[in-house]
């Protein structure tokens, strides 16, 4: 596509558009959508999309202007690895489908800024992340970094694996994966909204996570027949606990069996919290070798 002057009245925007058409091929080429074009180049937006419609050529829309780096948007067309399913999972917990803007966004603590490079990586072939900072009344700075998916497909297609938008106390457990997949997905569930807690005061270590009661319904079943797990429900924080609560694993041996399973030959995960685990084993392991 290239944008060709047409013959306007002598007004400031249209002189501008003449002396600037090849700058404007080239942002809009780049992804910039009008707006940011117009706000880039000093040109008045109406004028612009006057330019459009007379070269019959359809502008962009929203954020589209994102869409400047190539994005693997089919990627969750088929869930069929542990990679799809982990990610799949971490979205349903701690991402955000919106339809309007055919965004998906997973915004995190700085402090877990590398799973979302790993996961730049694998959509779009590099490091396209993005960083804001917020300070408190008390003058305490938190630092946050964002992952940005722009795809009418993707959005559309993540909608249909259960990531709708406000999905907060609607997401349901997705019984349709391969159950060799279960246990990456909930480690990306955990992950996303999940804890691994271990006391400094010597109390008894906890494995939880915060999601809806169906899906903590369906896990605390499926803990117990897979797994041999007991495990208790709890009201989360402001919830009714008939709509959003907490599913806890408690005590050294049966945090154990749980972590063990999620871990095991496990490739992607968040590493503060694999680390945690790491710490857990030799927290086990100091218990075991007392008790000999």
């Amino acid at each position: 596509m290239s944008l060709k002057p047409i013959k306007q009245r002598n007004t400031k925007n249209n002189i501008l558009i003449d002396a600037k058409i090849d700058e404007i091929n080239k942002l809009y080429q780049e992804g910039l959508s009008l707006t940011k074009i117009s706000e880039q180049l000093g040109i008045h937006r109406k004028a612009l999309t006057r330019l459009f419609k007379n070269n019959q050529t359809e502008s962009r829309k929203g954020f589209s202007y994102a869409r400047k780096y190539d994005l693997n948007e089919y990627y969750f067309d088929i869930i069929d690895t542990e990679e799809k399913a982990y990610i799949l999972g971490f979205i349903y917990a701690d991402g955000n489908n919106l339809f309007r803007t055919n965004r998906i966004s997973i915004h995190l603590s700085k402090t877990d800024e590398e799973i979302l490079k790993k996961m730049s990586h694998i959509f779009y072939g590099e490091e396209i992340l993005k960083y804001n900072s917020r300070t408190n009344k008390n003058g305490k700075t938190f630092e946050y970094v964002w992952l940005n998916l722009h795809s009418k497909h993707m959005s559309q297609q993540l909608a249909a694996l259960g990531v709708v938008e406000a999905k907060s106390h609607k997401i349901v457990f997705p019984e349709w994966l391969d159950k060799s997949l279960y246990k990456h997905f909930i480690r990306g569930l955990i992950d996303g909204d999940g804890w691994i807690y271990l006391s400094k005061k010597k109390q008894s270590p906890n494995v939880g996570l915060i999601c809806t009661r169906q899906v903590n319904d369906f896990l605390k079943d499926y803990f117990e027949k897979e797994l041999g797990l007991k495990s208790y429900l709890a009201k989360a924080h402001k919830q009714d606990i008939n709509i959003m609560c907490e599913i806890r694993v408690k005590n050294y041996h049966q945090c154990k069996i749980l972590l063990d399973w999620l871990y095991k030959d496990a490739t992607i995960y968040l590493e503060r919290k694999y680390n945690l685990y790491q710490d857990f084993l030799k927290l086990y392991e100091n218990i075991a070798e007392r008790h000999k």
